[in-house]
C-alpha cells in the first residue's frame, strides 16, 4: 500500500537530462508520496521515462519512446495550464527525491470530459501506487467539474485493461481501431 506523506522537497537526485536513474527495489515501509508536478520535476520525470522499461515507455504512450521530447516534458511539468494536470509518486532515496509514478489528465474542449493516462515503474508496480494515482487525479478532476474521465489503451496492455475495470471504468467506443476504450463517469 501506499503510505501518503506530507511531501517535502528534497535535493534532485544527480542525473544528467535524458539519462536513466538506477531506481531501488521497493522494500517494505518505503513512504510514497503522491503530489503535483512542477517546473522543478524537468529532470526527474525524464530520468523516470528513461529508466522504464521498453515494454512500460511502449504501453505508456502508445509507442516506441526512449526519450521525452522536450516539449512533452514542457506539458508535464506546466503548473499554469488549466486544462491539464500531472501528478508524480515519488519517494526518498540516498537523501534525494525519485519519482516512480505518474499520471495526468486533459481536459477536452468542453472541459466535462477528460482523458487518463498513468504509468508505474516497473519495479514498483503491485504495490498501490497506480490505484493511489489514479483515485488523486479523479478527485481533482471532479473538484474541476469533469464529469467522465476515459483512458485509452492497447489492447495487448491486459494488465491494465484489468485494472481499469477494478477502477470502475467501463468498456467504450474508441476512435483508432489498435486501441480500447475505458470510461468513468464521476460523482458530482
Amino acid at each position: 500500500m501506499v503510505d501518503q506523506i506530507r511531501c517535502r522537497r528534497r535535493k534532485a537526485p544527480t542525473v544528467g537530462v535524458g539519462k536513466a536513474a538506477e531506481l531501488p527495489s521497493p522494500g517494505t515501509g518505503w513512504p510514497v508520496c503522491i503530489r503535483f508536478a512542477d517546473p522543478r520535476d524537468r529532470e526527474q520525470v525524464q530520468a523516470y521515462f528513461c529508466s522504464l522499461s521498453a515494454q512500460a515507455r511502449y504501453n505508456r504512450f502508445l509507442g516506441g519512446m526512449s526519450k521525452l521530447p522536450e516539449s512533452v516534458i514542457e506539458h508535464f511539468v506546466r503548473r499554469a495550464c488549466t486544462d491539464q494536470f500531472t501528478m508524480l509518486a515519488t519517494t526518498m532515496h540516498d537523501g534525494s527525491e525519485i519519482v516512480v509514478g505518474e499520471a495526468r489528465y486533459v481536459l477536452d474542449q468542453d472541459r466535462s470530459r477528460a482523458e487518463l493516462a498513468l504509468s508505474v515503474h516497473d519495479r514498483w508496480q503491485g504495490r498501490g501506487i497506480g490505484r493511489s494515482l489514479v483515485k488523486q487525479l479523479e478527485r481533482h478532476a471532479m473538484a474541476s467539474g469533469v464529469r467522465r474521465i476515459f483512458v485509452e489503451m492497447l489492447e495487448s496492455n491486459a494488465r491494465i485493461c484489468r485494472y481499469a475495470r477494478a477502477f470502475g471504468y467501463a468498456p467504450a467506443s474508441s476512435v483508432d481501431w489498435r486501441l480500447v476504450c475505458f470510461e468513468k463517469t464521476l460523482a458530482v
